[in-house]
């Protein structure tokens, strides 16, 4: 009989980790997306983070600051979607980062050939913890 129970035993950890894992792996991914629209020239930014300071938005083409946005308001709840026209950045490979006092993200953005969208690609999350220090000394 131990042997059975031994073997289940080892069976369920081994599922309870993977679907662990398999969750953490999903919760990764920052709650600040960049999205592609039907309209030309123009992309959403999704938001999905309380906060009670500014958000900016900061564009990149050719490693060039070419455009930037504060988006305040005395408080976003639940985030905030906004729309920006990107038809004006002569880049069809430009940047986009979005920073908070939390996270900041920084997206790769594509012209789509022969659409009228972009294809946004996730380059890097920064979350910006705040750091504790300890007197304690063991």
């Amino acid at each position: 009989m131990k042997p059975r129970a031994f073997i289940l035993a080892a069976l369920v950890t081994v599922f309870s980790a993977s679907a662990v894992a398999t969750m953490a792996q999903s919760g990764a991914e920052p709650a600040i997306k960049v999205l592609p629209t039907n309209q030309k020239g123009i992309i959403k930014v999704l938001f999905a983070y309380d906060t009670q300071q500014p958000v900016a938005v900061k564009f990149y083409a050719d490693g060039e600051l070419v455009g930037t946005d504060k988006v305040s308001t005395k408080s976003l709840k639940k985030g905030f979607t906004k729309k920006y026209d990107v038809s004006n950045i002569d880049s069809r490979n430009f940047t986009m980062e979005i920073s908070s006092d939390n996270v900041t993200v920084t997206y790769q953005i594509l012209e789509s050939e022969g659409t009228l969208s972009y294809s946004p690609f996730l380059l890097k999350t920064t979350y910006n913890y705040a750091l504790t220090a300890s007197n304690h000394i063991d």
